[in-house]
């Protein structure tokens, strides 16, 4: 029997990670939902719908419990966020593909600077389905 994988979606109340919660729905994964702790009422309401009945599904307060324990992390903050979040989750993002599913995203360059042990790619959410299990596969 395999593992079942752990997706960390860094920034879980941005639109283009609501469309990845939503694309993900029913995938196996289990998901650990990551936004600032004022925002926690808000995306415990969100993710409490019925559309997410029987999905393993965790929100989560800390950037870097989500990352840990994650196989492959999501990246959906505003731009104006990513280099704080991605000094904070560094350590624990060592080996890790980090994906960045923003519309206006980081350039991968940039990101791969600020994440250098990890494996850097970008999505559009709305196929994040086929592109996580690409860049599962690769690790």
């Amino acid at each position: 029997m395999a593992t079942q994988q752990t997706i960390a979606i860094i920034g879980a109340l941005e639109e283009e990670a609501k469309t990845a919660i939503a694309s993900l729905t029913g995938s196996g994964y289990r998901l650990l939902l990551f936004c600032k702790e004022e925002q926690l009422s808000t995306l415990s309401s969100f993710a409490s719908g019925k559309q997410f009945e029987g999905i393993d599904l965790e929100w989560m307060s800390c950037p870097i419990e989500a990352s840990w324990e994650a196989d492959l992390i999501l990246l959906s903050v505003p731009g104006n966020e990513v280099a704080e979040v991605a000094a904070a989750i560094r350590d624990v993002a060592i080996g890790k593909p980090v994906v960045d599913i923003r519309k206006d995203g980081t350039e991968l360059s940039e990101l791969q600077t600020l994440l250098p042990y990890s494996s850097i790619g970008n999505a559009v959410p709305d196929s994040i389905l086929s592109s996580i299990k690409k860049f599962l596969n690769q690790h």
